[in-house]
């Protein structure tokens, strides 16, 4: 008796679209098809991971992927738009509807130039902490918690002017808005 086992191959073709490489656990680009595989993208100085298009669409990295028959696999890198607005930006925020204690406060938070924050939320004698990461195009929304009362919702957005780069949106909870 004898037993033939065939194993599936194809070509990976892998490409980047902006200032960045693919890093890849493997060698050569002739793979199996049905296993799987990791790939990461490695940005450039002063670009950023986006996306990964192709056969596969997908936002996270490292990109863990099966083999597919004549695959392709897009890394895209984009300039770092938070390196221009990275800092600390304080503010107010306060119900548009009736200024009240309960519905009004401070806000202070921390950028970085990898789009990281942190900061808090004072209102009244009450601190309430928060962090995460804005996407790409300046956005984050964040759920603030506040021990038993009801979470606030975090909604901002970071803009850059010529001289200058401020932090806009919106604080709301248990039935409330507040513009940022």
């Amino acid at each position: 008796t004898v037993t033939f086992i065939h194993v599936a191959t194809s070509q990976l073709s892998l490409l980047t679209n902006g200032l960045g490489r693919i890093s890849r656990t493997f060698t050569g680009n002739t793979l199996e098809v049905g296993r799987g595989y990791t790939v990461t993208a490695v940005p450039s100085s002063g670009q950023l991971f986006s996306n990964w298009v192709g056969t596969v669409t997908a936002t996270n990295n490292p990109l863990k992927f099966i083999m597919q028959s004549n695959m392709v696999l897009q890394a895209n890198f984009v300039p770092n738009p938070f390196t221009p607005v990275q800092g600390s930006y304080n503010g107010l925020f306060a119900d548009t509807n009736g200024v009240a204690q309960e519905r009004a406060g401070f806000f202070t938070a921390r950028t970085t130039a990898n789009g990281t924050y942190s900061g808090t939320l004072r209102i009244g004698s009450s601190r309430y902490a928060f962090s995460g990461r804005f996407e790409l195009n300046r956005t984050a929304t964040n759920t603030v918690r506040r021990g038993h009362d009801t979470p606030l919702m975090l909604e901002m957005t970071l803009l850059a002017g010529t001289d200058t780069s401020w932090i806009i949106g919106n604080v709301s909870g248990g039935g409330w808005a507040a513009e940022l």
